[in-house]
């Protein structure tokens, strides 16, 4: 009896235990639950609370199409704003073509459009040619829709061994790439109602005023 005894209670300790270490797991799956929760509801806000993190900084967004005809291209778009090897003022296309960023105060121009599919393509903007002045904080600020008449081909193609950012390769080919002349492609700006309404939807606890500040094309060249 007293092994049986024995037995019963060890039974009952590793039963204990067991249950123990159920309760500890369960703890720290519902801790994990809650921190998973509560970065999902963060980052939602985040995205639908248009705000400006950096002092002299404001909220810019507009449209972008092309004159080609590519499956999913505008998932394939990245833009560079203010220059082509930093990474401050970068944003992608979304599947409509709409972009969202912030842009400092003062003057801001589109540096580079980079194209993703297949090799790889992409185009130098000269610095003066699309241009948009910034002058007020706590405004959200919409650029136009922007037409493009490009169809990337071969000598827009990336280099071998390069990457548009300005990494050091091999050859140092992609320093060189982002410092040649930029290019003046045909482009159209127009105002359309139907960007600022996709934009109030996306948005909406939005508070900020939405001013129309089309961006300039310097003719002068």
């Amino acid at each position: 009896m007293i092994f049986g005894d024995l037995h019963m209670n060890q039974n009952n300790i590793h039963l204990l235990r067991s249950k123990i270490n159920l309760k500890k797991e369960l703890a720290f799956m519902t801790a994990i639950k809650y921190i998973v929760l509560f970065f999902l509801f963060t980052s939602f806000s985040t995205h639908k609370n248009i705000s400006t993190d950096r002092a002299n900084h404001m909220m810019a967004f507009g449209r972008m199409k092309f004159d080609f005809d590519i499956p999913n291209a505008n998932s394939k778009m990245t833009i560079h704003f203010n220059g082509r090897v930093i990474k401050d003022y970068v944003t992608k296309l979304d599947q409509r073509g709409y972009f969202y960023l912030e842009l400092p105060m003062g003057t801001n121009h589109i540096a580079l459009i980079e194209f993703e599919g297949g090799p790889g393509y992409y185009i130098n903007f000269d610095k003066k040619y699309l241009t948009v002045k910034l002058e007020t904080r706590y405004k959200v600020y919409y650029l136009g829709d922007i037409y493009f008449k490009w169809k990337p081909g071969s000598k827009d193609m990336r280099k071998a061994n390069t990457t548009i950012e300005g990494s050091i390769d091999p050859i140092g080919v992609s320093i060189l790439e982002s410092v040649k002349d930029g290019d003046r492609i045909p482009v159209q700006i127009t105002e359309n109602e139907e960007s600022t309404d996709y934009f109030k939807e996306r948005f909406p606890e939005n508070k900020f005023e939405i001013i129309t500040n089309l961006m300039k094309v310097d003719t002068a060249r």
